[in-house]
């Protein structure tokens, strides 16, 4: 028999123990699907929710999501927000975590959107349309657990001979940001690194919360001629894993390969302080340099919408890719020119 709780604010003492002891024993025990996802700043006004399943007195799963105007989202491809324990596999299971997701929304959500690392029986039973993350929709996965020596060894030729080269010629210092100067120093290179990719930059006190919550968040920077170049953020829950959240960097420091030595020095943080599995957050080619492997998520989703025009939306959308990616390079490069991209 399964029961379903909902909170939509940081646990209390007592509960904030059960929830972490669950994520020791849970299959994808992530930063998004702890206690501390409360915790941070990008969820202000976006409706922050946890459902959380029990078993007999015991946590089954537990999913974190956002409830922002009619659409329910738990997770991206990239980055499940849903965890079990893995000795429960009863699909009633999927029909109280899909109770308690629909009942956060007080009226029916018009589009309902899990993603979950591993298949989950039973949504499909109830009307969600299920599939497997391709492409750029997947993620790098690193194992952790046989050691830093092994996670060296998998990284591509060129990816450590960088490393080497960039350790060797120490023209850049990298650290742990722990003093408020320097995230006022790194701050910048965040805004000038949004302007650069046409992004809206965090403000300031965004920025300085999200840095804040040391029991989740670490920041490395990298440091060249006394001047923070560079700065990548991870998130994590202890023990369980690390996940890549993000990169800034001056272009003028490229040269430096500073981002090839941050993210190994959280690879080696990682290794060296317990943690299972290390997260790439996607897989594109930089990404895949590193080793690893390519993991797909799943994705449910439920268009309650009237004609379901999400469906249809999305529908057209795909047939626009094909149709696009079928075209030949040239024709895809000159409709490219036309259209200002």
């Amino acid at each position: 028999m399964f029961e379903t709780q909902i909170i939509t604010a940081y646990p209390e003492e007592k509960l904030e123990k059960e929830w972490l002891e669950f994520l020791g024993r849970a299959n994808y025990p992530s930063h998004y699907t702890s206690p501390g996802f409360f915790l941070m700043p990008h969820w202000d006004d976006r409706r922050p929710f946890a459902v959380i399943v029990r078993e007999e007195n015991k946590i089954a799963a537990v999913a974190c999501g956002i409830f922002p105007g009619q659409k329910i989202e738990i997770g991206l491809a990239v980055r499940p927000q849903v965890a079990f324990d893995p000795s429960c596999e009863d699909a009633q299971l999927a029909a109280s975590l899909f109770e308690g997701v629909t009942s956060q929304a007080g009226s029916s959500p018009e589009l309902i959107t899990l993603y979950s690392m591993e298949r989950i029986p039973g949504l499909v039973e109830l009307g969600f349309a299920e599939r497997k993350s391709t492409a750029g929709d997947r993620v790098v996965v690193i194992d952790l657990l046989a050691g830093i020596d092994s996670v060296f060894k998998g990284l591509s030729s060129s990816r450590r001979a960088n490393i080497r080269k960039a350790k060797k010629r120490r023209l850049v210092d990298v650290f742990e940001l722990q003093e408020r100067e320097d995230l006022e120093e790194l701050h910048p290179v965040h805004k000038e690194w949004c302007r650069n990719k046409g992004i809206a930059p965090d403000s300031p006190d965004r920025f300085r919360r999200s840095w804040e919550n040391k029991e989740n968040v670490k920041i490395f920077a990298a440091r060249h001629e006394g001047k923070i170049v560079a700065g990548s953020t991870f998130r994590f829950v202890k023990g369980g894993i690390v996940e890549y959240s993000g990169n800034v960097s001056t272009p003028e420091s490229r040269s430096l390969r500073p981002n090839d030595l941050l993210m190994w020095t959280a690879l080696e943080w990682a290794a060296g302080s317990g943690f299972k599995k290390f997260s790439m957050g996607a897989s594109h080619p930089f990404l895949q340099r590193f080793g690893g492997t390519i993991e797909s998520s799943w994705r449910y989703r439920m268009d309650r919408s009237i004609f379901r025009r999400h469906d249809i939306a999305e529908g057209l959308r795909e047939a626009v890719r094909k149709a696009y990616m079928s075209m030949p390079e040239g024709a895809r490069s000159k409709l490219k020119s036309m259209l200002g991209r």
